[in-house]
C-alpha cells in the first residue's frame, strides 16, 4: 500500500532530504497524542525522528508499545526518535545511527545532547541553534583533523554545555569558547566542518524503514488513564483474533 509509512520529523530533515521519499507521509516533529491519531490511517511501519518538548507534552512510551503491539514496525533515530528507541528497545523499537548508539551503550546519558531551537512549519522546522551531539562530533572531526589539540577539542565540548540550548549557535559558542581557544577563524572552521549527525542518522532512518521487522510484543496492560489518552485521540480499537473454543472431549 502506498505511503503506509509515517515519519515525524522536523528540522533533522531538511526539504531535500525528504525528496524521493514518496513512500513516506511526513508529519511534524511528534507530541503527545500524535501516534495515537497515526494509528487511525494503519501504517506499516512509523519512524520517530524529532518531537516536542518542554512547552508541549512529549510523546507517551505507551504510545509506541501499542503501536508496536499492533504489529506495527516503528524505530527512531538522531533525536526524540533515538532517546524513544533506546528506552523501548527491549520491546521491539528498532534504534537506527549513531545518536541512537551512544545512548544505548550508555557514552551518552543527558536527553539535552539532542536539543534545538527551530522554526516553525512554514520554514520547514529549519535548525536555529546546533545540538551538543554535533558540537561534539564537530570538535571530533577538528581535532582529528589536525586543526584542533585535544586540550582545544575539550574546550569546545565543555563551552557548547555552558550554553542554554535556544542560544547555542555557533557564533555564540565561538565567542564563549575563543576566550580559552586560540584558534584563528574559530566560527568559520566551525561552521566549514559542521558535522551534521542528527541529519545524517534521519537520512539512514528513512533508507532503513521500510525493512524494519515487525515486533513481537504482547500489548501492554492499558490502565484506564491510558485508555482514554487512546479514546481521546481517537485511535481505532484493537481487534482481537480469538482462537475458536476447543471441542468439549469430557
Amino acid at each position: 500500500m502506498p505511503n503506509d509509512v509515517i515519519v515525524f520529523a522536523g528540522p533533522s530533515l531538511t526539504p531535500s532530504d525528504r525528496q524521493g521519499a514518496d513512500h513516506v507521509t511526513f508529519r511534524p516533529p511528534v507530541g503527545r497524542g500524535d501516534v495515537l491519531r497515526a494509528l487511525r490511517c494503519r501504517p506499516r511501519a512509523i519512524g520517530v525522528v524529532d518531537g516536542v518538548f518542554g512547552d508541549a507534552p512529549a510523546v507517551l512510551h505507551k504510545e509506541l508499545l501499542e503501536a508496536m503491539s499492533r504489529g506495527i514496525s516503528v524505530c527512531g533515530a538522531a533525536s526524540m526518535g533515538a532517546l524513544r528507541a533506546c528506552e523501548l528497545s527491549r520491546y521491539g523499537m528498532v534504534g537506527i545511527g549513531r545518536v541512537f548508539s551512544d545512548y544505548a551503550s550508555g557514552r551518552r546519558t543527558a536527553d539535552a545532547d539532542v536539543a534545538v531551537l527551530h522554526g516553525p512549519a512554514a520554514l520547514h522546522h529549519q535548525a536555529l541553534t546546533v545540538p551538543i551531539v554535533e558540537v561534539d562530533e564537530t570538535a571530533e572531526a577538528l581535532q582529528q583533523s589536525g586543526h584542533f589539540s585535544l586540550s582545544d577539542a575539550a574546550k569546545i565540548r565543555d563551552a557548547a554545555r555552558r550554553i542554554f540550548f535556544a542560544d547555542r549557535t555557533w557564533s555564540r559558542l565561538a565567542e564563549i569558547a575563543g576566550r580559552e581557544v586560540e584558534v584563528a577563524g574559530l566560527e568559520a572552521l566551525l561552521r566549514r566542518h559542521h558535522v551534521h549527525r542528527k541529519r545524517h542518522d534521519a537520512c539512514t532512518l528513512l533508507a532503513a524503514i521500510g525493512d524494519i521487522p515487525v515486533p513481537e510484543t504482547p500489548p501492554p496492560a492499558l490502565t484506564l488513564h491510558y485508555r482514554r489518552h487512546l479514546d481521546a485521540a481517537g485511535a481505532p480499537a484493537r481487534i482481537t483474533r480469538r482462537r475458536p473454543a476447543a471441542p468439549d472431549r469430557r
